[in-house]
């Protein structure tokens, strides 16, 4: 520890006996306070956090938060639905799916989930799961995907058709467009 009277994530993981992405998720969880002395945890509210690492780890698991690809790998092999990452998104948006940590690279940040968490949510929330996949697949399957919509115009070229929705603020999700809305154009 640098400090008698103050631990960083990492020293309160060491502490805890737990790893610093469990602390670092834990926080994101809001399972442990905010720091409190300067951006460190006060040695008086280490006591509170070694009285929640039951609980953390059950939030949090024994595994490395994974990403959107990997999530709906494991939503799909748990529930057997065709789960794919804008449905993880989707589980957030909605806060069924609390972001665990986040990763950036290449310039993007990217969202993490708790596999623990995504357990959960596929055994005890399947409901939602299944509410969240079907809302997308019925969007596409009364869609038109960029293609068909810009042959719909009589366009060769999609990037035509994706300047022209930008322009007339058509809105596009899981890469379909609504059908009405491209048929309206067509009169």
């Amino acid at each position: 520890m640098t400090s008698e009277t103050a631990y960083d994530h990492a020293e309160l993981a060491g502490h805890l006996g737990l790893r610093d992405w469990q602390v670092l998720a834990a926080r994101e969880f809001g399972l442990l306070p905010a720091p409190d002395a300067a951006g460190r945890r006060s040695a008086a509210s280490v006591p509170a956090s070694a009285g929640e690492v039951d609980r953390i780890l059950a939030a949090v698991g024994e595994e490395y938060p994974v990403g959107g690809p990997r999530s709906a790998g494991r939503l799909a092999a748990r529930s057997g639905l065709p789960v794919t990452p804008a449905d993880v998104a989707a589980l957030a948006e909605r806060g069924v799916l609390t972001v665990a940590a986040r990763y950036t690279g290449n310039g993007q940040s990217h969202d993490l989930f708790a596999p623990a968490q995504l357990d959960r949510v596929a055994e005890e929330q399947a409901g939602a799961l299944a509410a969240v996949v079907a809302e997308r697949t019925e969007w596409i399957a009364a869609g038109l995907s960029v293609e068909e919509a810009a042959r719909a115009l009589g366009w060769q070229r999609q990037d035509q058709f994706l300047e022209f929705a930008q322009r007339r603020g058509l809105v596009g999700k899981h890469g379909h467009y609504a059908r009405a809305d491209i048929e309206a154009l067509t009169r």
